[in-house]
C-alpha cells in the first residue's frame, strides 16, 4: 500500500516535491511506519521504480527469444501495455524519469535498462539484416 500511494504522490508532485510525510498522511499511516519500512525518500523511490522497472525488463523476452519479430513485437507491445495498465502511477514515474534524464534513476536499474536496450537493438539489427 505505501509503495502505490507514493507512486501517486510521485507521479503527481514529483520527487523532488514528495515529501514522506505527505505519502504517510495519503496512505493515513504514521510517518514512522513509512520510515520502517523505507529508510528514506531514496529507498522509497527506489522501491517505486522497481514495481515497473522489473516487468519492463521482463518484457523484452520476447524479443530476446523469438525469432519473428511480428510475434516478438505483438507480445512486447501487448506486455508494455498491460504494465502501464496495471502501474499507471510508477509508469508516470518511470517516463518522467527517463523524460528528465534519469537523474535520480538508481544505477542499477539504469545499468540493467541499458542492458536491455543493446540486446532489443541487436535484435533489431538481426531482423533487418534477415529482411
Amino acid at each position: 500500500m505505501i509503495i502505490e500511494v507514493a507512486s501517486e504522490q510521485f507521479a503527481t508532485h514529483g520527487y523532488a516535491a514528495t515529501k514522506m510525510v505527505d505519502i504517510a498522511k495519503a496512505a493515513d499511516i504514521p510517518k514512522p511506519n513509512v520510515f520502517y519500512y523505507f529508510s528514506s525518500k531514496d529507498k522509497l523511490y527506489y522501491a517505486v521504480l522497481e514495481t515497473v522497472t522489473q516487468p519492463l525488463l521482463e518484457a523484452s523476452l520476447p524479443l530476446e527469444q523469438l525469432d519473428d519479430p511480428v510475434e516478438a513485437l505483438t507480445q512486447y507491445i501487448r506486455t508494455k501495455l498491460m504494465i502501464s495498465r496495471d502501474h499507471p502511477h510508477a509508469s508516470r514515474v518511470f517516463a518522467s524519469e527517463v523524460m528528465s534524464g534519469a537523474k535520480v534513476l538508481p544505477e542499477g536499474i539504469r545499468s540493467k535498462l541499458f542492458q536491455q536496450s543493446q540486446l532489443i537493438l541487436e535484435k533489431f539489427a538481426n531482423w533487418a539484416e534477415q529482411a
